[in-house]
């Protein structure tokens, strides 16, 4: 039993060589064809092959794609050089210990620097408008 199963073992990986070379020669083949007629259907066709197809994305798949990599960015926190600048201009009223308003954007205006500053309120820039679902194309026409 185990002289078969040895000999089963060899002619399987005997068997998985030559599929693997006639695989690199199939693959070697098939590249010369598709450089020497590119996509051409016809040409392709005759060897049993057919064109590479280019990836059409329409506008709902790009809106999608934008809305998620926005949500992403969102919920992991990335803010890119303009965000951040815009948090940096946010208005930052700043109270002081007895309830007076003291500066803004965090620096005191007139007091001194022992005073105890605590920060009361932050009111980031307004947000952009919601992004809308871009029009569908659409050939009728309403009266």
């Amino acid at each position: 039993m185990r002289e078969l199963r040895g000999q089963l073992a060899k002619a399987v990986a005997r068997r998985n060589e030559l599929l693997d070379a006639s695989d690199r020669v199939a693959e070697a083949i098939e590249g010369f064809v598709r450089i020497v007629h590119g996509d051409e259907a016809g040409a392709l066709r005759h060897y049993g092959l057919t064109p590479h197809k280019k990836a059409v994305t329409t506008a709902l798949g790009k809106f999608l794609a934008t809305e998620r990599r926005l949500e992403t960015r969102r919920v992991r926190g990335t803010k890119g050089p303009r965000q951040q600048q815009r948090l940096k201009e946010a208005q930052v009223e700043v109270v002081g210990s007895d309830g007076q308003r003291i500066g803004s954007r965090g620096l005191p205006a007139s007091s001194s620097p022992a005073e105890r500053v605590t920060v009361t309120e932050v009111r980031p820039p307004p947000p952009e408008a919601p992004r809308q679902l871009p029009p569908a194309a659409d050939d009728s026409t309403e009266p």
